[in-house]
C-alpha cells in the first residue's frame, strides 16, 4: 500500500509526505517540475514488497529526464 500525493500549479512540500507515512514506510521520493507553463508536483511513499532494491524508488525519471512518473504497483 504505498501512499502518492500530486498537484497541478499548487506547489507542495516534501514535508507533506510525512502525512501518508503509514502508507509506505520504506522510502519516500518527491518531484517537482514545469510542463509548458504549468508546475506539477508529486510525491510518493514506498512501501517495499516485489522489488526490495533502490531501482523501485519513486518518482522515476526517464533516462533523459523528460518525463517523470509515480504509481502503485509493478512492471
Amino acid at each position: 500500500m504505498c501512499g502518492i500525493i500530486g498537484a497541478l500549479n499548487m506547489k507542495l512540500q516534501p514535508s507533506m509526505l510525512e502525512m501518508i507515512s503509514h502508507r509506505g514506510p520504506d522510502s519516500s521520493g518527491f518531484s517537482e517540475f514545469l510542463t509548458g507553463s504549468h508546475l506539477v508536483s508529486m510525491g510518493h511513499r514506498r512501501l517495499a514488497i516485489v522489488d526490495l532494491s533502490a531501482a523501485g524508488h519513486q518518482p522515476m525519471e526517464n533516462e533523459n529526464g523528460t518525463g517523470v512518473i509515480t504509481y502503485n504497483g509493478s512492471l
